[in-house]
């Protein structure tokens, strides 16, 4: 899924003339991991969750472990302005994520961001996974690189294989 920094009529009118938006530097962004890990915790956290089109827990303090939501299906964020994270920040995650989802039917989901995940940490999603609670790591690279975003469920589950019609209207594929 392409997004934008854009309004969706400037790209329009900017591709019409030979520009994209890689062309454009915008001064003050974040283009390096190392610029983010100058910014103050507050400031980390809200690039994080505008980025990711994520939502602000409304409790700053006392959030239990939960900074933010994806946008769409409200699954819970936390953001870790750390590297190296491990498997106890992922097993706090995890309480938290039980909490979060304790009323609700839809499936236990939720997102960690950090500069770099241990192997503790990627063991215990591991295990987490077979509770049916799906954590993913997301490195603050794959924000940067644009290699990240959160779709509804049923898109991010893979590409979607799209049958084909023979013409004489059966299925193929």
């Amino acid at each position: 899924m392409e997004w934008s920094i854009l309004p969706e009529d400037k790209v329009f009118v900017l591709g019409k003339i030979g520009v994209s938006e890689t062309d454009i530097d915008i001064i003050g962004m974040p283009k390096k991991a190392e610029d983010l890990k100058k910014f103050k915790p507050h400031d980390f956290e809200y690039w994080v969750l505008t980025e990711m089109h994520g939502t602000p827990s409304r409790r700053k303090v006392g959030d239990m472990g939960i900074d933010g939501f994806s946008f769409m299906e409200h699954h819970p964020i936390q953001v870790k302005q750390s590297e190296g994270i491990g498997r106890n920040v992922v097993d706090n995650f995890e309480t938290a994520v039980r909490r979060y989802y304790k009323h609700k039917t839809k499936d236990m989901k939720g997102y960690i961001v950090a500069f770099s995940f241990g192997k503790g940490a990627r063991e215990e999603v591991a295990r987490a996974k077979k509770e049916r609670i799906n954590i993913t790591l997301v490195p603050v690279q794959d924000i940067l690189d644009k290699k990240f975003s959160v779709l509804p469920s049923s898109e991010s589950e893979g590409p979607v294989k799209k049958k084909r019609r023979r013409k004489s209207g059966t299925t193929i594929g």
